[in-house]
């Protein structure tokens, strides 16, 4: 069983206290509040966890800033944890009710007793690029060079390892070496402490503009075979607020619904500049690539069979699972999706 570690809190992120920013209604009147003396309902508060500010949250930054969450009467208490495991340790220990987490570190954490299960994908494609030298083009270009990946079971370690094997170079023909922290594998690149290394939005954009090549692109090498990113809660915390889980993947699945509407695209740009303190430039181009090319977010946060199957081979093909895999259910119960 995993155990638990102490819960960083800095200051909240209170969906509560937004009020949408949109929308046809019209202001009550002083004539509704003389009829109306009762205040509102208290919203609900559930405790939620994230690794760290980026685009990957952006359909939750767009349910704060639009109301969303409010409007199914939820309060969500955001913690920066700093890590998956770390999210997936405090949620088992019931430091954090909702946590989301790429999909395969959940599993792992399924496998070792964790009495969890995954409700819906915030982010299903693998958002993730391998950023290198400008003199690095090709695997063979890489042999007994140092590259830089998250760990080892991760998902862009794993698959750098398969697109060297595809490209005929022994992994081990390659000094690898594991940083968790996605700034910090930025800055080994453009110090020269490695020749290559796994980047998201916006460290990879920045490193483009900067002359480094993209060298992998790991949302177009999985496609729509594998699940990044799951959204996870305890199994007897799902008995009992089955609804108050319901009500938070619907406030979730207007946000990506409001991403993909074209019309929203300089409010959204704006959203993520906000939310991460990242610049504007580099939010714009965020979404080009999200919105315009890769399409990361699930229509409704839905997980193909295909997909999740395709996780579990994964971890087959590193070692830590034989087949046949498991049933899906095991690890997904679709169960509290919006129709």
């Amino acid at each position: 069983m995993l155990t638990s570690l102490v819960v960083y809190h800095p200051q909240a992120d209170r969906v509560g206290a937004s009020a949408p920013s949109g929308g046809s209604s019209e202001a009550p009147s002083a004539a509704d509040h003389l009829a109306s003396p009762q205040q509102p309902p208290a919203l609900r508060r559930i405790l939620y966890g994230e690794v760290s500010p980026g685009a990957s949250r952006w359909a939750r930054y767009v349910g704060v800033e639009n109301g969303y969450f409010a409007a199914e009467g939820l309060d969500v208490d955001l913690t920066i944890v700093g890590s998956g495991t770390t999210t997936v340790q405090q949620v088992v220990a019931g430091a954090l009710d909702i946590g989301p987490t790429d999909f395969a570190t959940v599993i792992y954490a399924i496998e070792n007793g964790a009495p969890l299960v995954g409700v819906g994908s915030p982010m299903l494609k693998y958002a993730f690029t391998t950023m290198s030298d400008p003199g690095i083009r090709t695997a063979s270009d890489l042999r007994g060079k140092r590259a830089l990946t998250s760990f080892l079971k991760d998902p862009n370690n794993i698959f750098f390892e398969q697109w060297l094997r595809l490209n005929s170079v022994d992994p081990r023909e390659v000094d690898i070496s594991f940083e968790g922290n996605v700034a910090n594998r930025y800055t080994a690149l453009r110090t020269g402490v490695v020749q290559a290394t796994a980047l998201s939005a916006p460290f990879d954009l920045r490193a483009a503009a900067e002359g480094y090549n993209k060298l992998i692109d790991f949302g177009t090498l999985a496609g729509d075979h594998y699940v990044f990113a799951a959204l996870y809660a305890r199994r007897p915390w799902l008995q009992e607020n089955g609804d108050v889980m319901r009500a938070f993947l619907r406030a979730y699945a207007r946000g990506i619904a409001w991403l993909y509407e074209p019309e929203n695209r300089e409010e959204a740009i704006d959203i993520l500049s906000r939310a991460t303190q990242l610049d504007r430039t580099y939010a714009g181009a965020t979404y080009d690539y999200y919105i315009g090319e890769l399409q990361p977010f699930s229509y409704n946060l839905s997980i193909p069979d295909s997909a999740l199957q395709g996780t579990l081979d994964t971890i087959v093909a590193a070692g830590d699972m034989q087949t046949p895999t498991p049933p899906l259910s095991r690890y997904f119960d679709p169960g509290y999706l919006p129709h």
